[in-house]
């Protein structure tokens, strides 16, 4: 018996075989391609960033945060997961084609990178700290990191910016190709009072040098790269678009994901100058982008002498613009001084003694020209009223010669 279900269990494995074989095998599809993502950060730094020494991150955290300012990074989106970055990151919007939803995610890095250096928390270590870790961070996503970068789309972050009222522009990608469409967001951003720092590129060398957009547009921050030894790094976009310098080689900074990365580029140099942006926006109020830039420009650190015009003012210095005072249209009040208000009875007691000044001066005008008429009424009247010549003066005449004197009592006999 047990024989016989044995050869029946074989006969049904052949028939299942068989009629399996029997059937066409479709294609399987092929398994989709995960993207490739920038991988996370080591998780302790060696050595220490130089650049947070450069400009004396040290002594700026006492004048000022960067609080409650907004910044919009618009690039690659932002790892709002970051441990140093966690809380300081909102939504934010995508705007590549055919994507839609925030921006608090990054795939590539460099949204990440540059959002590091502007709003990074200080590690425990001390190794690393953002210029403004106070201010909060608006993603804005204008690329992948594999699609195209159009002056469209960049147009469309500015204005997404604006939209959003955020404090600050920061463009760490440029474009080689203006377009009045990326000119007219960025001049809406500067009536909107909101200043744009802009990267100056990192396509030149090798007798390139192409002009970048939107840091070339008049009013806007351009931004070149520098290194350690304060030279400007020779692939940075080179002309009279250079507004300052910032760190820009081999400057440590958050990664996507996790732990630290260290990065070159006029992108995370332009990080740099924003949230030097913010802290002075915290501390003074709202500027406007002009006195911004010459704000920032006259309290650089003066650079060597760099070939060709890669330089304007120097490096970006976050204590000096925090701690030193240019001239403004109007005086700052004195401490304490409280104005008078106007008072209505005050106005009147002046307005009433002005009108008695006035009658006072009238009167007494009068007085004068009726005593002049008085005196010379008489005189009128004695010749009707006509006028008259002077009297011809009496004509004395003198004796041709002297005579004798006449002697007084002598004899006449």
């Amino acid at each position: 018996m047990r024989r016989r279900y044995l050869r029946l269990g074989k006969a049904a494995t052949a028939a299942v075989l068989a009629g399996a074989l029997a059937v066409p095998l479709a294609p399987t599809a092929p398994a989709a391609a995960a993207p490739q993502c920038a991988q996370p950060g080591t998780a302790t730094a060696s050595p220490a960033s130089w650049a947070g020494p450069a400009l004396g991150l040290g002594t700026v955290a006492a004048l000022s945060s960067g609080w409650s300012q907004r910044i919009a990074v618009i690039s690659t989106g932002v790892d709002a997961q970051q441990a140093q970055l966690r809380g300081r990151v909102e939504a934010g919007v995508t705007l590549v084609p055919g994507t839609s939803g925030p921006a608090n995610n990054d795939c590539a890095g460099l949204g990440t990178q540059v959002a590091g250096v502007i709003a990074g928390a200080s590690a425990a270590n001390g190794a690393f700290a953002g210029v403004a870790p106070g201010a909060r961070i608006v993603p804005i996503r204008v690329t992948d990191g594999r699609s195209e970068l159009s002056p469209a789309l960049l147009a469309a972050g500015i204005s997404a910016a604006v939209t959003a009222k955020v404090d600050v522009i920061c463009l760490p990608l440029p474009v080689y190709t203006g377009s009045a469409e990326l000119d007219a967001a960025v001049k809406a951003a500067l009536a909107a009072g909101i200043p744009v720092v802009a990267a100056a590129g990192d396509a030149s060398g090798q007798g390139s040098n192409p002009v970048p957009y939107p840091a070339s547009y008049p009013g806007v921050i351009g931004v070149t790269a520098m290194g350690p030894t304060g030279d400007v790094v020779p692939r940075s976009g080179a002309g009279d678009y250079v507004t300052l310098g910032a760190p820009g080689a081999a400057v440590l900074t958050l990664q996507t994901g996790s732990g630290l990365v260290s990065v070159d580029g006029t992108g995370v140099a332009a990080g740099f100058v924003a949230g030097s942006v913010a802290l002075v926006r915290s501390r003074r109020g709202g500027m406007s982008p002009s006195a911004m830039a010459t704000q920032l420009t006259a309290t650089a650190t003066p650079t060597q002498a760099v070939p060709g015009d890669r330089l304007l003012a120097g490096m970006v210095n976050p204590y000096r613009a925090l701690s030193e005072t240019l001239g403004e249209p109007s005086p700052d009040a004195v401490p304490g001084y409280v104005p008078p208000s106007p008072d209505r009875a005050d106005t009147a007691r002046a307005a009433a003694r002005k009108r008695a000044l006035l009658i006072a001066g009238g009167t007494l005008l009068l007085a004068v020209l009726l005593a002049i008429v008085a005196l010379a009424a008489p005189r009128g009247r004695h010749r009707s009223w006509r006028p008259t010549l002077a009297r011809r003066p009496t004509e004395v005449v003198e004796p041709g010669e002297a005579t004798p004197p006449v002697m007084l009592f002598q004899d006449q006999r």
